[in-house]
């Protein structure tokens, strides 16, 4: 079972599938795949977990919107 738990900090990260995903992160966290467009999101802070494509192009362009 899985008590609810409040996000206060989520980090996001990009890189290549090559990479290795960072660990040590925020619960929460998500990872793009800048070649892929895959989203990844850690849910534990260490391992990742490939997010559904629902929604990855709207937050792929807003990720690199904000590093312009």
């Amino acid at each position: 079972d899985m008590a609810v738990a409040k996000m206060a900090t989520r980090e996001r990260f990009i890189g290549l599938a090559a990479d290795s995903k960072p660990t040590g992160v925020s619960v929460g966290s998500t990872f793009i795949e800048y070649d892929t467009k895959d989203i990844y999101i850690s849910y534990d802070g260490t391992n990742w977990s490939k997010a559904k494509r629902n929604s990855e192009a709207d937050e792929v362009s807003a990720f690199q919107h904000n590093r312009n």
